[in-house]
């Protein structure tokens, strides 16, 4: 039998940042009724300015919120610590986060590279490579957002809905060039 929960101590209380981190991830998923995430991400963040792992959980809790701004500060803040010594970081989700702030805000542009530079990780590849074909199917640019799905090997139903949006664009414009492949 697991042992009983346990309150946590109050953020200024506890040791270290990584224990702050992990002690905001708890009170987000379980959605504790007296305590606030956020407060022990921001002391962290007190503590350790560019805490990358802080300043994203921040980064998500205000995009939830649509205060996508603050969102991107955050992520920002976030990616400047992840890309101090490697420009391609370990893991991507920081510019995927971005990625989606970006998009919410109609920049799609800027939304493009921040989403293309989270592929570079494996586990963000997949959903940062079916945005770059929203993008490209936005922009209309059925081709772009197929090869992206192909070569990428992003998932059969996705390539499916694509190759249905192209078809379904082309027979608007003109007779279809070939049929859909699902």
């Amino acid at each position: 039998m697991p042992p009983p929960a346990t309150e946590p101590l109050a953020p200024a209380d506890v040791a270290s940042a990584d224990e702050l981190f992990v002690t905001g991830l708890h009170l987000e998923q379980y959605r504790h009724a007296t305590r606030l995430p956020t407060l022990y991400w921001q002391e962290a963040l007190r503590r350790d300015p560019l805490d990358s792992r802080c300043n994203n959980a921040i980064g998500l809790w205000h995009l939830r919120r649509g205060e996508f701004t603050k969102a991107e500060e955050y992520f920002r803040a976030a990616i400047k610590r992840l890309t101090r010594r490697n420009s391609n970081p370990y893991d991507g989700e920081a510019y995927y986060d971005l990625g989606l702030c970006l998009r919410y805000v109609g920049r799609d542009e800027e939304a493009y590279s921040s989403f293309y530079k989270a592929t570079w990780n494996q586990a963000w590849a997949g959903a940062s490579y079916h945005a770059l074909a929203e993008i490209d199917c936005v922009r209309q640019d059925w081709i772009t957002a197929r090869d992206i799905s192909i070569e990428r090997y992003v998932s059969t139903p996705i390539i499916c809905a694509l190759e249905i949006c192209r078809s379904s664009y082309c027979a608007s414009q003109e007779k279809p060039k070939k049929r859909p492949r699902c």
